[in-house]
Formats: structure tokens, sequence, C-alpha cells
């Protein structure tokens, strides 16, 4: 409602209703993440003491900085999950990649027995106006006059916790999933970049995550991704698909 782009039309972007639309940024990253993050882990309380939070947050851009994310996370984990200390509260600055990223970590620390439950997940917002304009120079905003590869910037927030069989058994909890793969990868081209992207990060990524599945009673039925208008992530999709 108060940003407007170098056509001088208004920015569209998408944003949390019930939130205070003057709040921008990191403030409005704690509110979200607070809420999502309170909501995940009412059900097991102080039991989530003897655990650990691995937080996905955004990449270094105009807006933030991720000097903050050290003291964020901190910030939140007093507020929502008091219990974990803060030398068990992990970030990942990792942008669209950091939420699975996370998943990963917890993953791993679950097998080394470094802990029997985690909380993983991550907070964004776009709605900073330091954010807003680098998007708009760079010519990413989508609008209905000149913007043939953009998207609609938007902010959310989600957490999980995930456990061990032994811990879950404890807690008398049941699973609602089960976690078979995870896999993470750096692309070659990034987006920016010189050269054309081939989506060979992405296509290890998936390897490495549907590697295990026993075939063809655990093939891939659905697939959730982040295409959002810009021609680079639907590019790589569209190779890893080929690839794969």
């Amino acid at each position: 409602p108060y940003m407007i782009d170098h056509r001088g039309d208004p920015m569209r972007v998408t944003m949390d209703r019930h939130m205070d639309e003057d709040l921008q940024g990191e403030a409005r990253m704690q509110v979200l993440a607070q809420s999502a993050l309170t909501e995940a882990c009412e059900p097991f309380g102080p039991a989530l003491g003897a655990g650990a939070i691995f937080l996905a947050l955004p990449e270094p851009r105009p807006g933030w900085d991720a000097g903050r994310a050290r003291p964020f996370a901190q910030a939140l984990s007093r507020t929502a999950v008091p219990d974990v200390p803060p030398e068990r509260v992990y970030t990942l600055a990792h942008g669209h990649a950091a939420g699975l990223a996370a998943m990963q970590k917890a993953v791993e620390a679950l097998k080394a027995k470094s802990c029997e439950v985690a909380v993983v997940g991550g907070v964004d917002s776009y709605v900073d106006a330091d954010t807003l304009e680098s998007f708009d120079d760079a010519g990413r905003l989508h609008n209905d006059k000149d913007s043939r590869s953009s998207f609609v910037p938007g902010e959310g927030a989600g957490f999980c916790v995930i456990a061990t069989h032994s811990w879950c058994r404890g807690q008398r909890a049941s699973p609602l999933a089960r976690i078979i793969g995870v896999g993470t990868a750096n692309e070659p081209v990034p987006f920016g970049a010189e050269g054309i992207c081939l989506g060979e990060g992405l296509s290890r990524a998936v390897r490495d995550a549907t590697g295990g599945l026993r075939l063809p009673e655990q093939k891939v039925g659905e697939t959730y991704c982040d295409i959002n208008g810009e021609r680079y992530r639907t590019e790589a999709v569209s190779y890893t698909h080929l690839t794969l």
C-alpha cells in the first residue's frame, strides 16, 4: 500500500493480512516465525528442550544482512522454544533451498544421535523497502506491462518437528510422515551468473533425495517446487525433468 515501482504503479506483493502493514523486513519475519514455530512446538512443550532447532533464513540481499541470522534465531528461540539452549540453535541462510538444507542437517543430527528430536523450519518476507526496490531495479517485479520474467514477492513461515522412532514412542506421538531421503546441491550457474543454467545442481539434489526409493512401489507421485514465474526457475526444472 505504500510502495511505487519505477513505472509509478503500486508494487504488487502478497502480505499477511493480519499483520501491521507498516512492519517491514526482519520485524515481519519475527512475527511470522514466532506464530508458526509456537504452533508446531505447542504439542510437545518442555520435551523439546532435549532437541535442537534448525532455522532456514534468506540469503544476503538488500534489506537482509546475513550477520543478523544468529541474533534473529536466538531471539526467536528464546520466545517460542525457551527450553532449547542457544548453542543448539542452528541457522542456514541459503534462501529458497534453506528449508530442505535445514531438514538435511537435522536428519544427519538424528542419525548421529546428537539429538533425538529437532524443530526444522524457516521464514522469509520480501516486504521490505530495500528488498522491493532491488527487485524493481532488476526488473523482477511482476506488472501487466513489461515483466516477461518476474514474480509477486510474498512472505511466509513454516515449521515441523522431526524425531527418532524411540523419541516418538516415549512421547506417545504418532508420526504424520517418514523422511526417506533429502538432497541438496549447489547450482554451477546460479541466478544472475553468466552462462546457461541446465539444472545440474537441481538434478543432483533430486537424485540424492530419491536414491533410496524402492521402485516401483515407492515411485514419486507428487512434486512440490518453487516455480514463481521467473524463467530461470522454470528452465531449471525443465532441464531437470529431461535429465532424470
